[in-house]
Formats: C-alpha cells, sequence, structure tokens
C-alpha cells in the first residue's frame, strides 16, 4: 500500500477519539499521540 500525501491548511489538530485503522499518509506536520488508557501497536 503506497502513503497519500495530505496538506493541511490550519495550524492545529486536536482529536480525542478511539482510534481505528489509519491508511498510511505523510504530511509537513508533526504527529503526536497520547495514549490515556490501554496500549497501542504503531507501524511506521
Amino acid at each position: 500500500m503506497f502513503p497519500v500525501y495530505e496538506e493541511k491548511k490550519k495550524n492545529l489538530h486536536i482529536h480525542l477519539r478511539t482510534l481505528a485503522h489509519a491508511s498510511p499518509h505523510l504530511h509537513n506536520s508533526i504527529e503526536f499521540i497520547d495514549i490515556t488508557e490501554g496500549t497501542l501497536e504503531l507501524g511506521m
């Protein structure tokens, strides 16, 4: 699967949600992931 490039126009995005699968993607931003409960398997 090839990654898709996303160009974000806003300066800040905050999402509070139960995480599901996210397709590979690239963008010009830094992503921070804060785990508040349980575990997360993250592939890069």
